[in-house]
């Protein structure tokens, strides 16, 4: 009776543990040039250009305080990925640096495809405010 009821337990947990049948899923890691993770990064996956007329969907998701972000349940197939955050240049998913962007191939399974993605700030300007006599300035912005 112990080993039955085991055994049911065991397939309901494995059972939770898999996405629905004969999905996809996608997650990953959004950080800056440093390595520092960032938090509210919106995210766009839309199905990768058809050679037949069907729906394009789209799907969006933001990042977590650790920058981290997951795509569950999608149907299998191409999609492309970009990322937005303001002060920073929209990314596309690139495999290669040479590449405009990259189709995400899914499959199905119970295991994520992972993906990360470095955003790159859209412009950064520092240096010294000096006064008429060559002095700094203090606190100038």
């Amino acid at each position: 009776m112990n080993r039955l009821v085991f055994a049911a337990f065991l397939s309901a947990t494995l059972a939770v543990a898999q996405p629905p049948d004969g999905s996809a899923s996608l997650r990953g890691r959004v950080s800056d040039a440093s390595g520092h993770p960032l938090r509210k990064v919106g995210l766009t996956l839309r199905t990768a250009f058809q050679t037949q007329p069907s729906p394009q969907h789209i799907y969006t998701a933001a990042t977590g305080a650790d920058g981290s972000f997951s795509f569950a349940g999608l149907e299998p197939g191409s999609y492309m990925l970009s990322a937005e955050l303001a002060g920073y240049l929209r990314q596309p998913y690139r495999a290669t640096p040479h590449e405009t962007f990259s189709n995400i191939a899914l499959t199905a399974g119970p295991y994520p495809k992972e993906i990360d993605l470095v955003l790159q700030r859209a412009a950064a300007l520092s240096g010294k405010v000096f006064d008429a006599d060559n002095d700094p300035v203090a606190g100038a912005t």
